[in-house]
């Protein structure tokens, strides 16, 4: 009896530091994972990898860093996102799956559930978006092309610094300068942006004749 109590106790007490240590290592793992990312997709049957790990749904906590996420499933196009993290970022990524296939053409209207997910996603996508509108004025007038199509100007996304980045494609440098001069007199100045100059060769117009 008494013997058999001792293994008893034995077998508890491994336990407890099986269990602690397990606690222990995913402290110590999570412990450089300052930033927080919140994934949602739909249909929620579908597979999701980030950064080429499968993930679920829902919270998770990651290392600052640049993220390719894919979700996938038979029947839907393949999403993939690129999302940096930063430290003390709380970043969020919805994605709803479109139909490649006849048999997932009515998917959503057949699955409530993930027609309800879907206008979720679809709503809070819109919501961000809306919120980045606000904070980089800009992004109401972009894409802008110019007249004649001598210059377009584009939104690129912000920089690791912080500072939103632009592409300003151009045929000469009449219409760079118009470019630059369109966002003066929008009240952007150019300064407070990261441009990128691109040349497009302008399309040599064709002759016709008899």
């Amino acid at each position: 009896m008494t013997q058999r109590l001792t293994r008893i106790i034995a077998l508890i007490v491994i336990s407890m530091v099986a269990v602690g240590g397990f606690f222990a290592f995913q402290a110590f793992s999570n412990r450089d994972k300052t930033a927080v990312l919140t994934l949602e997709f739909a249909p929620k049957s579908a597979s999701a990898l980030i950064g080429g790990i499968k993930a679920k749904q829902g919270t998770q906590r990651q290392l600052p860093g640049t993220y390719d996420i894919v979700i996938s499933k038979n029947g839907f196009k393949t999403k993939k996102i690129t999302v940096t993290l930063k430290k003390g970022d709380n970043g969020y990524t919805g994605v709803v799956l479109e139909s490649d296939s006849p048999d997932t053409k009515d998917w959503f209207d057949k699955h409530p559930d993930d027609q309800k997910l879907a206008e979720k996603i679809s709503s809070r996508n819109y919501d961000a978006e809306s919120d980045k509108a606000s904070k980089i004025p800009i992004l109401a007038d972009l894409p802008f092309v110019g007249p004649g199509e001598y210059f377009r100007i584009d939104y690129n996304g912000v920089t690791e610094k912080g500072q939103t980045s632009i592409t300003i494609t151009f045929i000469d440098e009449e219409s760079k300068d118009e470019a630059l001069q369109w966002m003066q007199t929008q009240g952007y100045k150019a300064a407070d942006y990261d441009i990128a100059f691109v040349f497009k060769q302008p399309e040599e117009s064709s002759e016709s004749g008899d």
